[in-house]
């Protein structure tokens, strides 16, 4: 079945898994005396480390973490999870022989949601049953403090990753180092300074902010006679489809039905396709903000402002590729969501004409938006 690019899809808001990863070994040296110590009730912070002439301390009194990095690092907002956690960042390196751009280590923490029963172990089994399922890669258990998570290397990302994942009376929490030490030529030495200098340090403690959860049995269509429901944890997005149409295995998000409409050069066959899909994170921005620099590819007379699975919307006709496509964004917090439904071309297609206002009316009727799971 065929996708012609759309205007404003994008891939899923976690990276996609590859094919396979190296089973990495992981070591971590053991946590320094100093960070063992209980935070109180009344000093949740007592347990904190102090800044030394290497290293430099991060508190963050919202999510009940605290830990040092090395002073020649820069702790600041995690821009690939908006809103939440923080990334501690190396400086851009010169590109290697072998590479086409410069390289920075970073390593991002977040707390992502209440420990729901989980043990760090069952965490970590089911991060990969999210994001990576197939991969099993090796595990070690990691003493943080008082507190035992697990770590695990060659998980999928921009190259390969390393993460650790600890549950507390708290919280679920994930540290990511990218790429892992060893993976790329010239990251080896900066990537274990970073890792170690902060598994040796990190403290938990009794969050200040509550953690508002929106869990997709609150809000989700139920699968009803001719309706079937998709369901992404990842991107916090689901709705119900025509039971007739199937979810496209290769691209999430996506389901097509209907008769065969056609074939097209490098796009294969066609048949009438939705797919929902995050598109980045603009905070501040409503949907016709993020459409205005992009008015040019698309029909004006078409634009209309709506409200979709409770947050604004608009909606819109793409005439560019080798069909048009009728499209939506939608705004959920910051983050934009995108709809986009094809063939879009009754001339040429008008044997799917209906079932595409069918799949269309639907999947916005039943449109839902959740916690993403992390």
């Amino acid at each position: 079945m065929a996708l012609a690019a759309g205007l404003l899809l994008a891939g899923c808001g976690a990276p996609a898994p590859v094919a396979s990863a190296t089973q990495a070994v992981i070591t971590a040296q053991a946590v320094a005396p100093e960070a063992t110590l209980t935070a109180t009730e009344e000093n949740p912070l007592a347990a904190c480390p102090q800044a030394t002439g290497d290293s430099l301390a991060y508190t963050n009194r919202e999510d009940g973490y605290c830990f040092l990095y090395p002073a020649d690092f820069t702790a600041g907002p995690d821009v690939t999870q908006p809103g939440r956690g923080v990334a501690v960042r190396g400086k851009l390196a010169d590109p290697g022989p072998k590479q086409q751009e410069g390289l920075v280590v970073a390593l991002s923490l977040a707390r992502n949601g209440p420990p729901d029963g989980l043990d760090s172990q069952a965490y970590a089994r089911q991060w990969l049953d999210v994001f990576a399922p197939g991969l099993q890669p090796e595990q070690q258990a990691i003493r943080l403090g008082d507190t035992r998570g697990v770590v695990m290397g060659g998980l999928p990302g921009y190259g390969s990753q390393r993460g650790a994942f600890v549950v507390t009376p708290y919280g679920r929490y994930t540290a990511i180092l990218s790429p892992e030490p060893g993976e790329v030529e010239g990251a080896s030495n900066p990537g274990q300074r970073l890792w170690d200098t902060v598994m040796a340090s990190l403290v938990f403690f009794a969050p200040q902010a509550e953690m508002v959860v929106v869990r997709p049995e609150d809000v989700c269509p139920v699968e009803a006679e001719g309706v079937k429901v998709y369901t992404s944890q990842a991107d916090g997005i689901c709705f119900g489809y025509p039971a007739d149409f199937a979810v496209d295995e290769t691209l999430p998000g996506r389901v097509a039905g209907g008769p065969v409409l056609g074939e097209e050069t490098g796009f294969g066959e066609v048949q009438t396709s939705l797919t929902v899909g995050s598109f980045g994170y603009f905070p501040g921005q409503t949907p016709r903000q993020v459409l205005e620099p992009r008015l040019e590819f698309i029909d004006p007379a078409t634009v209309q402002e709506t409200t979709l699975g409770g947050y604004p919307a608009v909606t819109f006709v793409d005439p560019r590729g080798p069909w048009a496509s009728r499209q939506a964004i939608i705004g959920v917090d910051g983050m934009v969501y995108t709809l986009i439904a094809q063939p879009f071309a009754t001339e040429r297609f008008a044997a799917g004409a209906a079932d595409l206002e069918r799949v269309w009316e639907q999947v916005t009727a039943s449109l839902a938006f959740f916690t993403p799971w992390r």
